[in-house]
C-alpha cells in the first residue's frame, strides 16, 4: 500500500471500489491538497465536486468505525482517533 492518503485507500477498499477509482481519488486529493486523513470528497447535488473532504476521524457509525479500524490495523495504518458524535448540540455518551 502506498503511503500518501492511506485512509482514502482503505476507505475505497471498505466500500468495494475498484483500484482505478481509488487511484483517481488519491490523485484528486493531491490536486486539492486534501487533509492527510481524508477518506472521500464531498459532492453537491448534481455530482459537483466541492473540494471539501470528509476525514477518517469524522466517521460516526460505530459499526463502520470498527470495520474501518480493523482494515487500518491490517494495513499497518494508525487507527484514527474518533471524534465524539454530536447530535442536537449534545455529545453522545
Amino acid at each position: 500500500m502506498k503511503t500518501d492518503y492511506p485512509y482514502i485507500r482503505v476507505w475505497g477498499q471498505y466500500m468495494g471500489s475498484g483500484q482505478y477509482y481509488i487511484d483517481g481519488q488519491v490523485e484528486r486529493a493531491r490536486e486539492t491538497n486534501a487533509p492527510p486523513t481524508a477518506i472521500y470528497e464531498r459532492y453537491e447535488p448534481g455530482g459537483i465536486k466541492t473540494g471539501t473532504w470528509s476525514t477518517a476521524d469524522q466517521i460516526e457509525n460505530t459499526s463502520t468505525r470498527y470495520a474501518f479500524g480493523q482494515m487500518c490495523e491490517r494495513a499497518n495504518i494508525p487507527v484514527p482517533e474518533w471524534k465524539e458524535v454530536v447530535r442536537d448540540g449534545k455529545e453522545a455518551s
